[in-house]
């Protein structure tokens, strides 16, 4: 990470130039060789807003998995199969939900400093890569405002990576565990509606 902070970092890729539609392959490229915290962040605040572009949460979290699982095996540079990475958002839309999570990013940054080293090294980070898989996952079913709580709890991770906050990590993961423990009954309930209602249609 740079001495720029967060907040800065993501202001100066959102006002880079770019057309109406803005592909998954142009947002990773323009990432370059940084680090999966920053992949994840950008693709998890979308989540983070009440209103955001219909279908976000399920274009967000496949990237996001895809990210969290190379996170595990190691890889050090982003990759997404050809069919992923031309999928695409209105570029105004996604830049204007970031922008807006901005004012935020810059006073939580107020708390984060580099600490507790041994919940950022290499070997901590493919756990970090298996939380955020499972939150990603969570983000993608069809759930009512499923998605906010999980990816509040991967922009926490992520942050505390960018960061070296080894503090920041370990919260975010203790958050994430308790969001999935909670997610996992909600998750059951809402399947149990579903085959209740399919079995009443076929019913009828």
């Amino acid at each position: 990470m740079s001495e720029k902070s967060i907040a800065d970092v993501l202001d100066a890729f959102i006002s880079e130039p770019h057309g109406e539609e803005i592909t998954l392959a142009e947002i990773v490229g323009r990432l370059g060789d940084r680090a999966y915290g920053l992949a994840i962040l950008l693709f998890a605040l979308p989540n983070t807003i009440p209103v955001g572009i219909p279908g976000i949460s399920s274009i967000c979290a496949v990237p996001i998995m895809l990210f969290a699982l190379q996170l595990m095996l190691g890889r050090q540079r982003l990759w997404m199969p050809r069919w992923l990475a031309s999928r695409s958002v209105p570029a105004l839309a996604f830049n204007n939900m970031i922008r807006s999570t901005l004012p935020r990013l810059r006073k939580i940054e107020r708390y984060i400093k580099p600490r507790m080293d041994m919940f950022t090294s290499d070997m901590f980070e493919k756990k970090v890569g298996f939380m955020v898989f499972i939150l990603a996952a969570i983000i993608f079913l069809p759930i009512p405002l499923g998605n906010f709580i999980p990816a509040i709890c991967m922009c926490i991770m992520a942050m505390g990576l960018l960061s070296k906050d080894g503090g920041f990590v370990i919260a975010g993961i203790i958050a994430g565990i308790l969001t999935t423990i909670g997610m996992s009954f909600v998750i059951i309930a809402f399947f149990e509606h579903v085959v209740f209602e399919a079995i009443r249609w076929i019913g009828s």
